[in-house]
């Protein structure tokens, strides 16, 4: 539930000379939207067929306010913004032939102006240049290649250069890349274009949906219904893998179908953009689909607004009413309506917001686009409408959420002359009233089910996960031993996960649904590897959009390659050294191919097996100078190579630091240099890498056999690499086994370790680097010896799995919701504060309302206010950034970083605005 803010006119009244005479802020959007059209509308003659998008917003000249610029029958035309909602025209500006169809802006000559960038129905792309006087130089064209139909281009940073490139879809569900040289030319990637693999292409956007610091993209496909997501591969040279199709259509009749447009947004606490998708052939249910994203390039199966708007046509995220929560926008094709649904922070949206009625009047084709373009601090609505009967017009639409709630005359009028010094009033006092609070850390957030099926599972070293059948919910890999004829023979199972089953509702919380794995006719499946299993890893070893297992098995390594549907084939075993202990999979060399890495128990070595472009791989090793108990393979100095940590047996991690790019392939590859040895305070156990304090630089957890939970943190200065000790934490008796999930999602990375000697599992919730166990201890199967996060069933928050050695089981705790528990507020008694003093002279019309116009200093005029007269006192709930005293809340926003400074009945409160996005609870 979304919680607003109300802004209570009494409290303004009573404030309003300290207000002005101390600080002004802008008040926070609290009550309902309100928008205000700016009249004239905007006349135009537009292309057809129209792309996508047909307008875009940019500071486009000299001044401070934002402009428009939209595709013309022959060119461009650039709408220059005043501040007010009204502009001035120019152009159009020629991008050659028949004019635009869709457009672009960003800097592609690096002087600090934006430029445009289009594509024409010629199939090429025309640059034009800001010339930094309200014009632009050009137009320069740039190929695409034969009659592709271009319908759809975005301007990001496709590689790791410096230079903005371009990426441009075609109606043949092609993507043609093209490479930014940083002087306003292009060139096309040594991958030139991309297959969706789909039908009906028709928008594109981009995010960075798995974290690796490598721009996405991302496909509407109206035909197929859904989306194509193509993950950029991690050597970050414009390289992409396989896309991989997301299904946004409605399973109810007339339900949801025709994926028109995406947009992309943070609409939950995980950092890990999700999707809007305007289903545009859609019922009033099924509208907009959503896909949450997961943090590793993985969607979570579509949801839908339980209230969107009908037959959605454009969408776009913003935050609306000015609450740091991303919200819905939605333009329709058969009204031209809009459609608002405020979105709740964790992924779902309010019901939808009546917007006024001649907010974008007319019939029509429409897109829209967002900004502040009066910089009020509020997402203005640019809506442009291609309508064969009334013209093709465009509607700008200002968003005064902020301003003053107006309050109306009463119905009989008396003019009277008088101070606006309120009269002494009683002190009122508010008695405490229940108001629900939501839970931020729940008591009891996990319900637990353990099997055992003694005809299948045998001795088990490790458990891993990852999506094999390609459903969109994980499954699960756990390598185990059988004893067949006195022989030990080593397996990995394959579970194919029941999302919707594991999550039943009628079912005890201490039973596992039964064949919760098994429902499909693949089942639950076993692939003999050799000998005893020590670790596994799953990745995209094939570069075919599934992922695969890696495993040590003795001395060995074997790969389970995915066959897309949940099967494997087991490929022939390579010698890795003695003991291995733990397996990596990244791309060392950035390649564009995962690498496997491999800690070895019985040498002092780290060996790398680098995936080479025919699916072989060649071997190298790395001297350690330690035994190894654990590994992690991440970039720990941040400059786009994958670095190496070992967890030895000599208690200390050593950090193993890239020292050079990689050589031509068949020669060493990647070479790499000791930067320093963290000592440790015992016998460690296992390892995790994050970025715990949230500094920008990875973070190590690490256990130790005798119950210790440390935290290392990682500091980057100049760039030499440090590491200090954040925090130490006690679990149980021999912790084993260790994973890391935002468990509490509260935006920031949660740890959970296995306790082997007793049978349980200790969550710790992270705080800025300190750990304080946050849970009693749950008890599991006997022996937990590897434990793995991850949302198995598919409910937005995750989950857990551990592999149960003693008692050959596996325990999977699902997560449960916060409960919104009721919490009494506290009995607040305000005093009144002397008698302000007002410049000016105020008169008042009725006893209820009084109009006043304060005086002025300097050049700058306030704004004329209407004010409420006699108080009211109305408990209100808080979110952050908000200050609550006596009778009445306020709000103020300003920059990130700074002060802002409050008077409220006699109590002056300082509150930091921190610039959080998406979070909740009062400071």
């Amino acid at each position: 539930m979304k919680i607003r803010r109300a802004v209570s006119q009494s409290c303004v009244t009573l404030l309003a000379a300290l207000l002005i005479t101390a600080i002004v802020p802008t008040v926070v959007a609290a009550g309902p939207l309100r928008f205000q059209q700016a009249r004239p509308f905007q006349q135009l003659e537009l292309p057809l067929p129209l792309g996508h998008p047909a307008l875009a917003i940019a500071k486009l000249n000299s001044d401070i306010f934002l402009d428009v610029v939209v595709v013309h029958s022959e060119g461009v035309i650039v709408y220059f913004g005043d501040g007010t909602g009204q502009f001035r025209a120019a152009g159009p500006f020629s991008t050659g032939g028949s004019g635009a169809n869709a457009v672009a802006t960003a800097d592609f000559d690096g002087d600090g102006k934006i430029d445009i960038a289009a594509v024409t129905d010629d199939d090429v792309v025309a640059v034009l240049l800001n010339d930094g006087n309200g014009g632009f130089t050009g137009p320069t064209f740039f190929g695409l290649g034969g009659s592709i139909g271009p319908l759809a281009l975005v301007a990001t940073k496709i590689d790791r250069g410096d230079d903005i490139d371009l990426a441009v879809l075609s109606t043949d569900e092609t993507v043609y890349l093209l490479r930014g040289l940083g002087d306003g030319t292009f060139e096309p990637f040594a991958m030139p274009t991309l297959q969706t693999n789909a039908s009906g292409a028709a928008a594109i956007a981009v995010g960075d949906f798995n974290g690796d610091g490598n721009q996405d993209l991302v496909v509407a496909d109206e035909i197929s219904n859904g989306v194509s997501v193509l993950l950029a591969t991690s050597a970050g040279d414009g390289t992409f893998g396989t896309s991989r199709f997301y299904s946004t259509e409605g399973s109810a009749a007339g339900g949801g179908g025709g994926a028109g447009a995406v947009a992309v947004g943070l609409l939950d606490p995980n950092s890990s953009p999700d999707l809007l998708v305007a289903n545009t052939a859609a019922d009033v249910q099924q509208g907009v689909a959503i896909l949450l994203g997961q943090r590793n390039g993985i969607f979570q199966s579509k949801q839908f607004f339980d209230n969107p708007q009908k037959s959605p046509n454009d969408i776009a995220i913003a935050d609306v009413d000015g609450d740091g929560i991303l919200d819905s926008i939605v333009t329709t094709s058969t009204d031209s309506t809009l459609g608002i649904n405020l979105g709740n922070g964790d992924g779902t949206f309010g019901d939808l917001q009546q917007a006024s009625n001649d907010i974008i009047p007319g019939n029509g084709q429409a897109q829209l686009a967002l900004g502040d373009l009066d910089n009020n601090g509020l997402p203005d609505i640019v809506v442009l409408v291609n309508d064969t009967e009334s013209g093709d017009r465009l509607f700008v639409t200002m968003n005064r959420s902020n301003d003053p709630t107006p309050t109306e005359a009463p119905t009989t009028a008396m003019s009277i002359t008088a101070s606006l010094a309120p009269t002494p009033t009683p002190t009122p006092t508010r008695p405490p009233t229940p108001t629900g609070t939501p839970t931020l850390i729940p008591t009891a957030p996990y319900s637990m089910c353990t099997f055992n099926d003694g005809a299948k599972y045998g001795d088990l070293f490790a458990i891993a996960s990852g999506d094999f059948d390609l459903d969109g919910t994980p499954d699960l890999a756990v390598a185990d031993t059988e004893t067949v004829d006195g022989t030990q023979k080593g397996r990995v199972r394959i579970m194919l996960v029941n999302a919707q089953r594991l999550r039943a509702p009628e079912l005890p919380p201490t039973e596992c649904p039964p064949g919760f794995t098994l429902d499909s006719p693949l089942g639950d499946q076993a692939y003999d590897v050799g000998g005893t299993p020590s670790a596994l890893a799953v990745g995209d070893l094939s570069v075919d959009g599934a992922p695969d297992v890696a495993v040590a098995v003795g001395d060995s390594i074997v790969i389970l390659q995915n066959n897309h549907d949940g099967t494997f084939e087991i490929k022939p075993s390579m010698a890795a050294g003695a003991q291995p202990v733990a397996v990596a999979l990244s791309d060392v060399d950035r390649n564009g191919r995962l690498d496997i890495v491999v800690a070895l128990k019985g040498a002092s070595q780290v060996v790398i097996f680098y995936g080479q472009s025919d699916g072989s791989y060649t071997k190298n090793t790395v001297e350690v100078g330690r035994f190894a108990e654990g590994l992690v393979v991440r970039d720990l100095n941040n400059d786009g190579r994958p670095d190496l940590a070992v967890l030895s047996t000599v208690r200390d991690v050593v950090v193993l630091l890239q020292t050079a790019p990689p050589t031509p392939s068949g020669s060493s590859v990647v070479h790499f240099q000791t930067l320093s040895a963290i000592p440790l305070t015992g016998d460690s156990t296992a390892i995790s890498c994050d970025d715990f304090d949230r500094n920008g630089v990875l973070d190590f957890g690490i256990t130790l056999a005798d119950g210790q939970l440390v935290l290392i943190g990682g500091q980057l200065h100049s760039g030499v690499l440090t590491y200090s000790e954040l925090s130490r934490s006690f679990t149980r008796n021999d912790p084993r086994a260790l994973a890391d999930s935002d468990f509490n999602r509260d935006g920031q990375v949660d740890l959970v370790t296995a306790n082997t000697a007793d049978g349980s599992l200790s969550f710790f919730y992270n705080n800025n680097g300190q750990l304080p166990a946050a849970l009693d201890p749950f008890t599991v199967g006997a022996g937990p010896v590897s434990v793995v996060a991850n949302d198995f069933d598919d409910d937005g928050i995750p989950d857990v799995a551990t592999a149960n050695s003693a008692d050959q089981s596996i325990t999977i705790l699902r997560s449960s919701r916060p409960l919104f528990t009721p919490t009494p507020t506290i009995t607040l008694t305000p005093t009144i504060t002397p008698t302000p003093t007002i410049s000016g002279t105020p008169t008042i019309t009725g006893l209820a309302t009084a109009t006043f116009t304060p005086g002025t200093t300097g050049p700058t005029t306030r704004p004329t206010r209407t004010l409420t007269g006699t108080p009211t006192f109305t408990p209100t709930s808080l979110r952050p950034f908000g200050i609550q005293g006596g009778s009445c809340a306020i709000a103020a926003t300003s920059s990130p970083h700074d002060w802002s400074a409050l008077a409220a009945l006699g109590m002056a409160w300082l509150i930091r605005r921190r610039g959080t996005r998406g979070q909740r609870g009062a400071l």
